[in-house]
């Protein structure tokens, strides 16, 4: 699961343009290495920084930030892996429509998948979901479960896919 929360400097001052991430990933097999990648973007310049990784409740080696070329981190045979950190570069205010931002993808791109894949956007208002798979376009996915949160479950060729969300920023 991906649990984001976009936030500044308090609750009522949401756009930072930063997104905080945590990942749950849940391996049948265990494993003892994941790789983070920073998504690539026309045009946004993604980093993820305060980047923490548990495996099996021990903390991980790796580093703090994921660089261009990515970043390793090791455990030993974890089934239950925690991946937190702090996303830049990836909300872009609307153009056309006024207090609007889209985040052009919610996440890192992950080395460990899994057959089903849940991610849940949290933030002041979320308008909608959209979901892209690999070189295609995005099309709406996911369901409202309230004005602040917005979910989607991801499976067979679908997991994996970069998830877009459009939400409200103050002014």
């Amino acid at each position: 699961e991906i649990d984001i929360r976009r936030k500044g400097v308090n609750d009522d001052d949401l756009f930072s343009g930063e997104l905080e991430v945590t990942h749950w990933i849940h391996a049948e097999d265990p494993i003892d290495e994941l790789r983070l990648s920073l998504p690539e973007l026309d045009g946004a310049e993604v980093s993820a920084t305060d980047v923490e990784v548990t495996g099996d409740g021990r903390a991980a080696s790796g580093p703090a930030t994921v660089a261009r070329s990515g970043a390793t981190y090791a455990f030993t045979d974890a089934t239950r892996i925690q991946v937190r950190y702090r996303m830049s570069g990836a909300v872009e205010l609307s153009s056309s429509a006024d207090g609007r931002g889209l985040a052009t993808t919610t996440s890192l791109d992950v080395t460990a998948t899994q057959a089903r894949d849940v991610r849940v956007v949290r933030s002041q208002e979320v308008l909608s979901l959209a979901c892209a798979k690999p070189d295609e376009q995005p099309v709406p996915c996911g369901t409202s479960e309230g004005d602040d949160q917005w979910r989607v479950e991801l499976a067979g060729t679908g997991a994996g896919s970069r998830v877009l969300a459009v939400v409200t920023v103050p002014s």
